[in-house]
């Protein structure tokens, strides 16, 4: 695969991928929001070049939203632990 090399040295930046699994996930939740079932929406993104983003919207009562938000993170560990 081919890389970019920064002009001023540093790491390669890989070539960005389209996550088909991510534009129909994101395209799903997008119908759920325009058809009003979310009332509060939580993220964490990782980009291709391992920028970091998170953010939350909307009116969800605090505790749900924390409580969603922990159901996330004890998903991805536990996706890592079975796949080592």
């Amino acid at each position: 695969m081919a890389e970019i090399a920064r002009l001023h040295g540093g790491a390669a930046l890989p070539i960005p991928v389209v996550r088909e699994d991510v534009v129909e996930k994101l395209e799903e939740l997008l119908e759920l929001a325009r058809s009003g079932e979310i009332a509060g929406f939580a993220f964490a993104v990782v980009t291709s070049r391992k920028d970091i983003n998170t953010a939350w919207k909307g009116n969800a009562d605090r505790h749900d939203m924390i409580a969603a938000t922990a159901m996330l993170v004890y998903r991805v560990v536990s996706a890592g632990v079975d796949s080592e």
